[in-house]
């Protein structure tokens, strides 16, 4: 799958004059008034992944504090699923500047990811194992959303 499959269908066709219409396609990209800036793609395609990111972030924390006390018994799990969920809460935190700037598009694709993976802590040494495995699945979700965030970045040239 590539990444112009995953993004918003609908794309600016060309610049829209200061006080003038604004294209359907690109009203309600994440701004409070659409007026004031009418989007590339990249642009879209930044919103959208800023926002699959940012509640990715969110959601891996919340998975790696519900591991961290499920197996607070092992103390370097519980420990290190803690640290890295005080990472992860850092992360969404430093996107606010970028989400101000471009806006977030809301995708329950990453919700969807955290109900299925992180229904509940199985327990035992294989549970751990599986539990752990999870957490990687969850973690490259995110991974991928910050390289194509990044590209977009490049693209449109804002680091």
């Amino acid at each position: 799958m590539t990444a112009r499959s995953l993004a918003p269908t609908t794309t600016a066709s060309a610049p829209v004059a200061a006080g003038g219409p604004v294209p359907p396609q690109t009203a309600g990209y994440g701004r409070a008034d659409a007026t004031e800036i009418v989007r590339g793609p990249e642009e879209m395609y930044l919103a959208n992944y800023l926002g699959i990111l940012h509640q990715s972030e969110q959601d891996l924390a919340a998975a790696f504090r519900k591991d961290g006390e499920g197996y607070a018994a092992e103390a370097d799990v519980n420990h290190t699923c803690n640290t890295l969920a005080k990472q992860c809460e850092l992360h969404a935190e430093r996107l606010r500047p970028f989400v101000d700037r471009y806006g977030e598009e809301r995708d329950d694709e990453p919700e969807r990811l955290y109900r299925e993976l992180f229904d509940e802590i199985r327990g035992g040494s294989l549970g751990l194992l599986r539990d752990l495995h999870e957490l990687y699945v969850m973690a490259n979700f995110c991974d991928i959303s910050w390289t194509m965030i990044g590209q977009a970045a490049q693209r449109i040239a804002d680091k």
